[in-house]
């Protein structure tokens, strides 16, 4: 009796601690979006519950969604557009079985190397990413792993989105490495 008593006050313990954790990583979140963005108060309570609401139907956590919404505006994105693409990342950090940071960078350097693609189109990739990942003998993750290095080159020397994939896609047929590919086509 004496040792279920122990575990559950542990439990308890346990539980009051991990609670402090993330209440403290949530606010260190939110401190760094208002750092980064310039809206009211209304706005960040907005914010807060569009992520709480997207991290249950995404099964992602909050704190990531935040700091993923708050890298967008860091990067000039308007906090509508910085929602819009956290949530994308967060989809394609799962189906590409990357970390928010590596999603988030491939999301980035895909949008800024071509020119003509802009916020809206952010589902357009990741759709792209997901299905040529499902199809070929590269992952989506690797796609973006390849595009984060060379996106700006291939759209330099006029290739599309779609063109730059294939191009991704078949070299690493052969090569097997995404990095690879992405150095070599950055050329």
């Amino acid at each position: 009796m004496w040792t279920g008593m122990t575990n559950v006050m542990m439990y308890l313990v346990r539980s009051i601690r991990q609670m402090v954790t993330h209440t403290k990583e949530l606010d260190s979140a939110m401190t760094f979006l208002k750092r980064v963005t310039d809206e009211t108060d209304t706005a960040y309570e907005r914010m807060f519950d569009n992520a709480t609401k997207k991290a249950k139907e995404l099964n992602s956590s909050i704190k990531d969604i935040i700091n993923t919404t708050a890298e967008f505006a860091k990067l000039g994105f308007s906090s509508e557009e910085a929602e819009k693409l956290a949530e994308a990342t967060t989809v394609y950090a799962r189906v590409g079985q990357l970390d928010m940071t590596d999603a988030t960078e491939s999301i980035v350097s895909t949008l800024s190397g071509f020119k003509d693609l802009s916020t809206d189109d952010i589902w357009k990739i990741v759709d792209e990413f997901d299905n040529v990942g499902n199809k070929f003998a590269i992952s989506s993750g690797g796609i973006g792993e390849a595009l984060k290095r060379s996106a700006a080159s291939l759209s330099e020397a006029n290739n599309s989105l779609e063109e730059s994939i294939a191009l991704v896609t078949t070299a690493n047929s052969v090569v097997q490495d995404p990095e690879k590919v992405g150095r070599y086509c950055q050329r």
